[in-house]
């Protein structure tokens, strides 16, 4: 591309040169050519100014000549390639810059990663009884945080107590919120705790029901190994004979008995392996009322309703 460039200022000038020194040629046309020239180079140019500034006799001996537009065609690749050049360098600076960017900014979050930014616990409400314990889960965030520390609050110790492994214990009826508080930041999350009374013990409501027995009985006998037995009771019952026999004989399988007491509805869960024949009253009977009010850890009555 440059080579037919120079050879055609080459042309050009040469046409222009002979022009301006013989006498014998018609002025107009070798000015004409001369014009053509410039034509040419403001045409793939578009900078008429330069290309005057630049048709001039650059090496001083005297005329415009092959020297001169040697100089000239340098001059513009010279250019093009220190335009090349700045654009390379601007590229591989930004490209520099946008992987130091990216660096630093993995670094930041890492660095924040290793901070606590904030808490979770497993459970914002329970209900208990009094004596019955539950055990709430928390942690913090991210799970990256070097700093693992948490501590259990209560807001009433009389109405339920928490040790440092967030264990709550229910002491009397009435509501609390037990707070986990992270020992970085002091992020908090709270769960609400209401202490409901356990049935009471009345004798008089204690009825026996042979045919609900006899199909309970049934159900755990023939129960699938470890499976829990749900069972839906039409009042507050007792346990007979038969069915303390059968549950002794299949100490894999647990029992969840649902009943209404005192337009109440409970939930009661019995664990696989209960020893009921520790809790039979004189009438050779373990009531629900009995277990419900029984303070073990293990008996645990929820109201529903």
């Amino acid at each position: 591309m440059f080579d037919s460039l120079k050879m055609r200022v080459m042309c050009g000038v040469t046409a222009a040169t002979v022009a301006l020194s013989t006498l014998a040629a018609p002025v107009s046309v070798w000015a004409d050519d001369y014009d053509d020239f410039l034509d040419y180079l403001v045409d793939i140019t578009d900078d008429e100014s330069n290309v005057l500034d630049d048709i001039h006799d650059h090496d001083g001996d005297g005329d415009v000549d092959e020297h001169d537009i040697d100089w000239i065609v340098t001059l513009g690749v010279m250019e093009e390639m220190e335009r090349q050049h700045q654009a390379e360098l601007e590229a591989q600076k930004k490209a520099a810059q946008a992987e130091i960017d990216a660096l630093k900014k993995a670094q930041e979050e890492k660095e924040r990663s290793r901070y606590v930014s904030g808490i979770w616990v497993s459970t914002t409400d329970i209900t208990l009884t009094p004596g019955q314990t539950y055990q709430i889960i928390a942690g913090v965030k991210p799970d990256t945080a070097v700093n693992r520390g948490i501590h259990f609050y209560t807001s009433d110790w009389s109405t339920a107590s928490v040790d440092g492994s967030g264990v709550v214990k229910a002491n009397k009826v009435g509501s609390c919120y037990i707070t986990a508080v992270s020992d970085e930041g002091g992020y908090q999350a709270c769960t609400s705790v209401r202490v409901n009374p356990a049935p009471a013990v009345a004798a008089q409501t204690i009825a026996q029901d042979a045919n609900w027995t006899s199909i309970a009985a049934n159900m755990i006998a023939s129960a699938a190994p470890g499976a829990v037995v749900n069972l839906v009771a039409p009042k507050a019952l007792s346990f007979d004979t038969l069915m303390i026999n059968t549950l002794k004989s299949r100490p894999d399988v647990g029992l969840l008995i649902a009943y209404p007491y005192n337009g109440h509805s409970y939930l009661m869960a019995v664990p696989a392996g209960y020893d009921l024949a520790s809790k039979i009253d004189k009438k050779g009977k373990v009531s629900f009322l009995s277990l419900a009010a029984v303070k073990d850890g293990k008996i645990v009555v929820t109201m529903t309703n």
